[in-house]
Formats: structure tokens, sequence, C-alpha cells
């Protein structure tokens, strides 16, 4: 769920060559260098005066996937030798309840007081470049955890395996209530986002591309609007939605619905290309009770002329009795409600007045890009999931805009590897719901499990 309130961190870099030479410039991983981070407290958004000293700095090579972690002092200062190259930041300050509520007396704020025994503020960036003595600087967000609305509880992505699984096939979705009233789903928008890929993040430049090697979406071909065309919008490949006139699929406050890629028990189904041999239950999920599926079939045929009798659709199947998402975009290319490893997956709330079929629908701003996108404001955006590649060095540009998600969550196995993506529970009421954690930073707000669970009950929540 997309918070208001955001505590912003402010790092002032600057850079020391140790030792090199002009030749030495050339490589990655030739130059040490040591970075004096200098940090202070925006007061932007909030009255609060944040102490620095105990905030951890972890930086993670892309490159080569070591880690360093530095610690603030009182000052706000702290130092590091790293190598030349590209970085990955997490910044974190965990405070107990008493000192965050007495901070808050002692200001004279408005901000509202914890009931849990401690908050931690965090904060993410992405392929920071440490390459030269030039200072700088760096601007991090840190949010405070809400805990109202519709959000993702748990994401399985990775699939299982191609060999004794169902590959990309059991792949689903679980949508929890975090609030203490009964919500509707009713017209929700499931999307999935387009961005620039990790060869072309790494490739030659363009003039399609931004600074940060994410599309520049101005450069797209009758791409007009109000507003900045790259950070108002986000720019959907693939558009589900949610059915109902708007009070026929309730979830209760603490449940949660399911929609899977294809409603079957796969436990109990074939292997891929292996009609004879079962799959390996130990490695996939029974999907049969999950309260909506996606057939895309219908759609490909209808946008694109598609013959759905090819082999290679004949494992995308119209289960019966099972409520369906209606396909509002797909690309040609698709199967299923497919992820891919580097994904932006959001939950959108349109008004009433608005269909989600009134958006333009924007071609890719490279040439030879021929993914067609649904331009959504990032307005109606009420959570959202930046899903990276297990590997440092292949991590895409960020598809989900960091006023959504801060951080990125991903399963260390990768792909097909039966690792889920299952929410942090912050506590759980004398009533049994369960409050989960929600700080717009998926890295903080995710653990992984070895294996999705799909129960819904007490076994699918952390605690």
């Amino acid at each position: 769920m997309r918070n208001t309130l955001l505590l912003a961190i402010v790092f002032i870099c600057t850079v020391f060559t140790t030792s090199c030479s002009k030749d030495d410039n050339s490589s990655d991983f030739a130059n040490t260098l040591n970075v004096k981070f200098v940090a202070e407290v925006s007061q932007e958004n909030t009255n609060l005066t944040i102490p620095l000293e105990g905030t951890s700095i972890e930086f993670t090579n892309r490159a080569n996937g070591n880690k360093n972690t530095v610690t603030l002092d009182k000052q706000g200062i702290a130092a590091a030798n790293l190598r030349v190259g590209n970085y990955n930041i997490i910044a974190k300050l965990t405070m107990t309840k008493q000192a965050y509520n007495q901070l808050i007396d002692a200001s004279n704020s408005k901000e509202e007081k914890i009931e849990e025994d401690s908050i931690t503020f965090t904060a993410n960036i992405d392929n920071l470049t440490v390459a030269n003595a030039e200072d700088i600087k760096i601007v991090l967000k840190m949010n405070k955890a809400s805990q109202s609305g519709l959000i993702f509880k748990q994401i399985f992505y990775a699939g299982s395996s191609l060999q004794d699984g169902s590959g990309y096939r059991d792949q689903f979705l679980e949508i929890y209530n975090n609030s203490e009233e009964t919500l509707y789903v009713d017209g929700i928008v499931l999307a999935m986002l387009h961005n620039t890929t990790n060869s072309q993040a790494t490739g030659p430049d363009d003039i399609s591309y931004l600074p940060s090697r994410q599309y520049d979406w101005t450069k797209a071909a009758e791409n007009s609007g109000k507003g900045d065309l790259n950070k108002d919008y986000v720019y959907a490949k693939k558009v589900l939605q949610f059915p109902g006139t708007g009070t026929q699929y309730p979830i209760e406050a603490g449940k949660s619905m399911i929609i899977a890629s294809t409603a079957i028990d796969h436990t109990k189904n074939f292997i891929i290309g292996k009609p004879s041999e079962f799959v390996d239950p130990n490695k996939t999920v029974d999907l049969s009770k999950a309260d909506f599926d996606v057939y895309i079939l219908d759609y490909l045929q209808r946008e694109y002329g598609i013959d759905i009798t090819q082999a290679k659709y004949r494992y995308n199947l119209n289960t019966l009795g099972t409520a369906k998402m209606k396909v509002i975009k797909a690309q040609q290319s698709d199967l299923a409600m497919r992820f891919a490893t580097d994904d932006g997956i959001l939950l959108i709330q349109l008004p009433k007045d608005i269909a989600v079929e009134s958006f333009p629908t924007v071609k890719a701003p490279k040439k030879n890009d021929s993914t067609q996108c649904v331009r959504i404001p990032v307005e109606y955006i009420i959570d959202g999931v930046q899903v990276r590649h297990s590997t440092d060095s292949r991590v895409a540009p960020r598809k989900v805009p960091e006023s959504v998600d801060r951080g990125s969550a991903y399963a260390p196995n990768g792909t097909y590897s039966s690792q889920s993506l299952l929410r942090k529970t912050r506590y759980k009421l004398s009533n049994g719901r369960r409050v989960l954690q929600d700080t717009d930073n998926s890295t903080e707000d995710f653990v992984v499990l070895e294996k999705p669970v799909v129960s819904k009950g007490d076994d699918s929540f952390t605690n």
C-alpha cells in the first residue's frame, strides 16, 4: 500500500581515489576508493528530527555480489573502501517504541505513536556508480509502515521445475486485506509493467533511454498527455481486471484471495512434454481452490488472430468453476499470466467513472521493441512490488516507481526454483487478525519460502 508519509535521508558521497593510474581507470576493479558518506535528515515530509547514529548502510557490488556494511556515527558520517563499480544500497534504521514515541512527544508532532515494539525505516537505491573523485549526491526516502487496504501477500513468480514440476503454470498471486473492514476487489486492476531489459541497460546508448537506462517515454511515438510522461505514469505490457459490479467479490479484514495462472491441482499434473509422467508434488502446489485464474487464449485469438490449437498453447487450460480475470491487454507472445524475472507487479484502483480501457496504448520507445503498453497514471496505484533477477549482474532497471516500492524482492534460487515471496507479519491482534508489514520497501517487507503455501491459514503467515 502506498504511504504518503516519507522520511528522506540525503547522502552526500565524497569519493577519493587512493591508488590508481590513468590506465587503471579503464577497469571496473582496478581501483579501490575511500568513500565518505555525510548524511542529514530532510525535513521536507516530517517535523521529526531522526537520529542518524546506528543507521546501517549495506553496499552490494553488482558485478560480484560482494557486500560491505558501514554504520553512521552521531554526526551521520561513515566511510568505506569500495572498488570502482556499480552498487546497490540498502539503508536501515530501527528505533524502539519508547525512543520513537518520546521523539514525537519532544517534537510536539502530530504523527501517530506506534504500538509495536519497534519501527524500522528503510531505503534503497539501485545501481549507484562509484567511479571517480566527483561528489555524488543521493536522496534516499525512508518509509513508515502502513496497515490499510489491499496489498500483495504472496507472489509466486518463480514457478517450479521444468523437469518434474509445472514450470510457469503454477504461478500465482495472493492479495490480502490489511485493513480493518471488508473491501471489494471488483474492478481492481492487476498490471505487469514494461521497461528496458538488463541487456539493454548494459548495451550501447540509445536516444530512447534516460540516464538511468530506463526508457524515456517522451520518445515514444504519439505519447502525449498531462504531467511528466516518465514520472506520472507507468506502462503496462499486461493488464488484467477483476470482474464484478462493485460488491460481488468481498475480502474480509485479514483474509485473502488467490489469483492463479491456472486453477488446477498441479501436484497431480503431468510433466510438461511427458504426458505419461507425473510431477513431483513436493515442488508444486494445489491451486484447484484458487479464487480466480487467467485464460488468455480467447484474447489472443480475438486481438491477434492466433491459432490457439498450436502445440505451445496446449497447457493453457480453460478451467471450469473458477472465476476468470478479464484480459485487458496482453502481448501476442504471451502464454498465460506469466511473470518475468525482472517484473513490476501492481494493484490499481480506478475511480468509478474511469475505465481502464480509456487509457491510451503506447508502443515502447525503442524502434526494435514492438511491445504495446497501456499508460496508467501512478496516482491510481494502491500497491506494487518490484521483482528483480536473482543475480546482481543481471538485474534490469526498475519498473515500479520508487514512490510505490523503494526496494525489490526476488527468489534467490531463481526461475523454476519453487521459491515464493511472502510478506512479513507485523503483529497479530487479539481477535486473530494479522497486520502485515508494509513499508513500501519490498526488500524489507518480504521473506522467501522454499515452497509456496496456498492454505490462507496460520501456516501462510510468518508468525
